[in-house]
């Protein structure tokens, strides 16, 4: 299973607002054997949170998760579900990579 991620504003929704649905997401995931959430942007775009996420200017000062929330929680999103989380650079470098995962799986059997 491979859940993709477009910005870090995708990723706060999915802590904040839509967390329940996410949370239920990952529980169905669980029991998968290869699991991942690919992000189409780099790392360090979680560690600038909100700069950079996509949320529009005139919701920013409605946001009440920072930076450090958002990593404490991905890697606690990687822990408790067992998902592997890929940070890429762009849209492509995340194509390329399902690509490899699938490759690869495939590859094992």
């Amino acid at each position: 299973i491979i859940e993709r991620k477009r910005s870090t504003g995708e990723i706060s929704a999915n802590l904040g607002f839509k967390r329940k649905q996410f949370e239920a997401e990952m529980k169905r995931m669980e029991t998968a054997k290869h699991k991942f959430i690919i992000c189409e942007f780099p790392h360090e775009r979680i560690l600038e949170f909100p700069k950079n996420s996509g949320i529009p200017a005139k919701l920013l000062s409605k946001i009440r998760m920072n930076a450090g929330y958002l990593s404490m929680s991905m890697n606690k999103i990687s822990q408790e579900y067992g998902v592997e989380i890929i940070y890429c650079e762009n849209v492509y470098e995340a194509e390329m990579k399902a690509i490899e995962i699938f490759n690869r799986i495939l590859n094992e059997n």
